[in-house]
């Protein structure tokens, strides 16, 4: 193995794959708009209650939570260190491998489950404005720019390019940047 510079990552070249494991920094900085988005989701929340404060960081870990016990199982990446997020890695010690083939219906089945996390602060900034409450304007801008905007771009030009099935993902084939002659054709 060596260090691949300046990405984070280790390279496996004996075996033949060029498959990365991602270091632990790696994984957090790829889910920090993620992490971001249940922080400022909260922080807008706990201006309508603090209870709707807590839901949301309820649902910032059991959004993601579900997706490791349903989705990851079926990902190509499930068990592989090679996933940049860490999350098939630890579905691999929470669940049993699913069926790879089944991936696009289980991913577009189950998206659903990270919705709260971004919806319920959208609304308790519509509730806020409703009712002529302060909304905490510079809050709802930067959630809004990590949630709607970030979270995208960073799907689209940095872990959905990297994904060799993203042709046939429900949500990579909309994404991703491809970059290949292959890709482009078809």
């Amino acid at each position: 193995m060596r260090q691949a510079k300046g990405n984070g990552t280790d390279r496996d070249r004996s075996s033949g794959n060029d498959m990365y494991n991602y270091s632990l920094a790696y994984r957090l900085a790829d889910n920090s708009p993620y992490i971001a988005t249940g922080v400022l989701g909260a922080l807008i929340c706990l201006r309508v209650h603090w209870v709707l404060a807590v839901i949301e960081i309820i649902a910032s870990v059991l959004g993601p939570l579900w997706v490791i016990v349903r989705v990851c199982p079926t990902c190509h990446l499930y068990g592989n260190p090679a996933c940049s997020s860490g999350y098939g890695f630890l579905s691999a010690r929470l669940v049993d491998k699913g069926d790879p083939e089944r991936f696009g219906h289980v991913f577009s089945h189950n998206m659903y489950a990270v919705m709260p996390m971004w919806f319920l602060p959208l609304a308790a900034g519509i509730y806020l404005i409703a009712i002529g409450e302060t909304v905490p304007w510079l809050l709802l801008i930067l959630f809004v720019l990590v949630a709607f905007v970030a979270v995208p771009l960073k799907a689209r030009y940095i872990t959905c390019v990297k994904c060799p099935r993203r042709s046939t993902c429900p949500w990579g084939s909309r994404t991703a940047l491809h970059r290949s002659s292959d890709d482009d054709r078809g």
